[in-house]
């Protein structure tokens, strides 16, 4: 995946788990992407514990068609319906 097809990416439903992040608690954190703002990822873990992440500070590691993906967050910032219809 590169950096253009990583912006156009859906991540609603998707199982992310942050690989780095500047705030050292939020790495290892993981869980399926229920919503997502403009700057925030927001994600169910298993405890049933919602997690807000902040697309700026992270690098992602997802799961798509069975392969995992790593995804720089500050490509993902901007609003779902606007990234997809981009060029």
């Amino acid at each position: 995946m590169n950096r253009r097809n990583s912006k156009r990416m859906n991540l609603l439903g998707l199982r992310v788990r942050v690989r780095s992040s500047h705030n050292p608690s939020l790495e290892a954190v993981s869980g399926r992407v229920v919503d997502e703002t403009k700057n925030m990822l927001v994600i169910a873990k298993r405890e049933r514990k919602i997690i807000k992440i902040p697309k700026s500070i992270c690098t992602l590691e997802v799961d798509v068609e069975g392969k995992t993906r790593v995804v720089d967050g500050t490509t993902l910032i901007g609003r779902l319906e606007r990234r997809l219809t981009r060029k």
